[in-house]
């Protein structure tokens, strides 16, 4: 019963999968790469939070590899943050740490420094928090 039930379930993700991509291939549409913040128990994954990284891969991938956190899955309740790429209104996800909060407070002050310094270079006239 369990297994037919899952079977259902996966064709019609796979279908909606379909979909989204059929119609994704007809727009041309840049991708945006953000972090989502995710409580993580065992029944769930419910998201909290999201730093938006703008378009650029590499600044994206360098600021998630500087964060703190394990890769492998923690059991029971953990926070989760996951470097996704958004393409129209589909997220993927790139990679994931899962982490305390002494870790999370780090990594939002890591995440805070880089949006800062890209946001400095980008416009001179811009002051950063002291």
């Amino acid at each position: 019963m369990y297994v037919l039930r899952d079977c259902v379930l996966m064709i019609r993700v796979c279908v909606y999968l379909k979909q989204k991509i059929n119609k994704l291939s007809t727009i041309t549409m840049e991708s945006c790469y953000s972090i989502v913040l995710y409580l993580k128990t065992r029944h769930y994954k419910q998201p909290y939070g999201k730093f938006g990284l703008g378009n650029d891969l590499k600044f994206s991938q360098a600021v998630f590899e500087k964060l703190n956190g394990a890769t492998d899955p923690v059991t029971g309740c953990s926070i989760e943050m996951e470097l996704t790429e958004e393409i129209g209104d589909l997220a993927v996800p790139i990679g994931s740490l899962h982490c305390c909060l002494a870790e999370l407070k780090e990594n939002v002050a890591i995440i805070s420094k880089e949006i800062f310094k890209t946001t400095q270079l980008e416009d001179q006239d811009f002051v950063p928090l002291q």
